[in-house]
């Protein structure tokens, strides 16, 4: 690849190259050559990278490759996320012990443990508008016989409610799904924890 220089125009005029730490803020672009790529990352070092403005978007015709991480939100819209790799999740979110009431939301995790130390009654907070998905409960059954039950409505498979393992040091998985107005579950029970 030939040398590449990321220049700046200033509020006077003048360009000036731009330095690592600065901003690179590129607005309207179009790429007019047939063929080609535009590559941004490591000629700029850790410069920031923003396209658009608040009020607009940035369409991407062809295909977009990261390699890095995006940090925020990357909404796909209407499209399908394809990939030929393992498309995993953030760590396993860790609600520690369950105390006689817990509530359960997934702004932020899908897939999250709770040690039972009592009977328990639990709730599930309804994901942020617009988003459907599957979601994850690693229940550990600690010391043994507490009871976990669910207030939200939750249509479990065969009609058969989830009665959590009773046997200490055991671990039961309640699988969720949301359909955007309703949770749907099924469970696996009784594992081993070694």
């Amino acid at each position: 690849m030939a040398n590449v220089v990321a220049l700046r125009v200033n509020d006077d005029g003048s360009l000036s190259q731009l330095q690592d730490g600065d901003d690179l803020l590129v607005d309207n672009i179009e790429r007019k050559a047939s063929s080609g790529n535009l590559v941004i990352g490591s000629l700029l070092g850790a410069v920031e990278l923003q396209l658009g403005s608040i009020s607009s978007e940035v369409a991407v015709l062809g295909d977009l490759s990261v390699d890095g991480e995006v940090v925020g939100d990357l909404s796909i819209g209407s499209g399908n996320l394809i990939s030929s790799r393992l498309i995993g999740h953030d760590a396993e979110h860790n609600e520690g012990n369950s105390g006689t009431a817990i509530a359960f939301s997934f702004d932020t995790y899908q897939n999250v443990r709770v040690t039972m130390n009592g009977n328990c009654t639990a709730t599930l907070d309804s994901p942020p508008a617009g988003v459907t998905g599957k979601f994850q409960i690693k229940v550990l059954t600690g010391a043994g016989g507490y009871t976990l039950s669910f207030s939200t409505s939750i249509f479990w498979i065969n009609d058969d409610t989830y009665v959590a393992t009773t046997t200490a040091s055991k671990v039961d998985f309640v699988n969720l799904y949301w359909d955007g107005s309703q949770w749907w579950g099924q469970y696996s029970k009784n594992f081993p924890t070694s």
